[in-house]
């Protein structure tokens, strides 16, 4: 399916009376330049919470160990910056953050998050394997990379990324997105469960 322009984003956002059809993002703090008509996406902005990966004293974040939600806890920083403040990204430095913004798509819609151009060209790598479903509602997790020979100052608040929208080919679903980051309203932790897979792959190299 083609990608939704400006305009039908606006629809979708402002004049769609279904509340199941209607998309949901907020707070859009500048409309005009957040969804301009003659582009096919929504700018979004950085919160204010992040995840700061440090070092640690493990040999690595084992996601078959028993304690590896103890493991990788420990292996973070939390860290709150207020508006105007900002937060170094060091190069080839790593850290969570999420958008300012609160999303709810319709059943019928699905969006992917990508860097935009500005910070792309600064060295800014943003959202490595951000997919939207159908269905999701929740802030978005942002990965945000510095690619770069020199710090980057990452300041809550700004534009930082853009999403941009797909409808569903296949139709529309009952069910909501199966997603344990459903309904979050800030950046949290991986929640990764990998042991009863591994070793069912264990089991077949026997």
């Amino acid at each position: 399916m083609s990608v939704i322009g400006g305009k039908g984003l606006k629809e979708l956002l402002y004049h769609t009376q279904d509340r199941d059809a209607r998309l949901i993002v907020t707070p859009i703090l500048d409309p005009k330049k957040q969804i301009d008509e003659s582009s096919a996406a929504i700018d979004i902005r950085l919160g204010t919470k992040f995840i700061v990966p440090k070092r640690a004293d493990v040999a690595c974040i084992d996601v078959n160990h028993k304690d590896f939600n103890k493991q990788l806890g420990e292996a973070v920083d939390i860290i709150y910056k207020p508006y105007g403040d900002s937060l170094t990204l060091h190069p080839g430095h790593f850290v969570l953050g999420n958008s300012l913004e609160y999303f709810r798509l319709p059943k019928n819609l699905c969006g992917y998050v990508v860097s935009r151009s500005s910070w792309g060209r600064v060295g800014l790598v943003v959202a490595t394997a951000i997919g939207i479903h159908p269905g999701f509602f929740g802030v978005l997790c942002l990965e945000l990379s510095n690619s770069a020979e020199v710090p980057i100052s990452l300041y809550p608040g700004l534009s930082i990324a853009q999403v941009f929208f797909h409808e569903v080919a296949a139709g529309t679903t009952d069910s909501r997105a199966l997603s344990p980051y459903l309904g979050a309203t800030e950046v949290e932790l991986p929640i990764l469960s990998c042991q009863s897979e591994i070793a069912k792959l264990a089991k077949l190299a026997k």
